[in-house]
């Protein structure tokens, strides 16, 4: 097997997949994200000192205000999740349960000025524990996490009067999430009027030379437009076009797919 170029792996329950060195990441990386976090970091301030508690606030321009970075993570223990190393007697050895247990998660958004958040005289905290499973409160979703945070904007407000909010979720599920009427062209079928396409709200494109143009996500009749109608509308039609493209299927990505196209 290692002749032919495979290699032994454990297979992992997870969504991530680690592509931080693709070519499109980098180019955003360096292009859009780093700079615009650079911005956002002249306006935070600084903790230095021993123990890391003395705050030096921004050197803020005239009209500018604190920008405050709230950071969004989640976590899930288990109850048979311990240690793999035990102190023993010389002849005893220790019988560990055979599944993990029940599970607990802990969905939590902390800041560098206060850490996880509370009001004083208040139950309200910035963190929030999820009995998960199917006989229990059931499966931490997006939904879910868009109800924690609406429920915690008053309290990041109040800790943080005239500051501007900045925050980073750590959350798979999110990266994806859109409004119900949110734009997504995977969802859209080849032809009008798609059983399971959602109604999606208007957008815009603009022409070769700069005009702008609205454009309804709906046909007269109100329902859902097609890929092929929309790309009609904008003059990007062209005959034969395929819903799944050869590269599609063949998974060709980044320079390759580039490459292929050139030649």
């Amino acid at each position: 097997m290692v002749f032919l170029g495979f290699k032994p792996s454990k297979a992992k329950k997870g969504y991530f997949t680690d592509s931080h060195n693709r070519a499109d990441v980098v180019a955003y990386r360096d292009s859009a994200f780093l700079p615009a976090m650079e911005v956002y970091e002249r306006r935070m301030g600084h903790y230095s000192g021993a123990h890391l508690d003395v705050f030096n606030p921004p050197d803020l321009q005239e009209g500018e205000k604190r920008v405050v970075h709230i950071t969004h993570d989640e976590s899930t223990f288990y109850c048979n999740e311990g240690r793999a190393l035990y102190w023993m007697e010389l002849d005893r050895s220790k019988m560990k349960p055979k599944s993990l247990g029940a599970s607990a998660m802990l969905s939590g958004f902390t800041c560098a000025c206060h850490g996880f958040m509370r009001l004083e005289g208040s139950e309200l905290r910035s963190y929030q524990l999820f009995l998960a499973g199917k006989n229990r409160e059931g499966w931490f979703t997006n939904d879910d996490l868009v109800k924690q945070l609406k429920s915690l904007f008053p309290m990041f407000e109040q800790l943080h009067p005239n500051c501007d909010l900045l925050f980073s979720f750590d959350n798979s599920m999110s990266h994806h999430k859109r409004a119900p009427d949110g734009l997504d062209a995977t969802l859209m079928p080849l032809k009008d009027g798609g059983k399971n396409c959602p109604l999606m709200k208007a957008t815009t494109w603009t022409d070769a030379e700069g005009q702008v143009h609205e454009q309804s996500m709906q046909t007269n009749n109100g329902s859902a437009k097609g890929l092929e109608t929309v790309l009609q509308e904008r003059g990007l039609w062209r005959v034969n076009m395929r819903l799944i493209c050869g590269d599609c299927k063949d998974q060709c990505m980044g320079e390759e797919r580039r490459v292929k196209w050139a030649d």
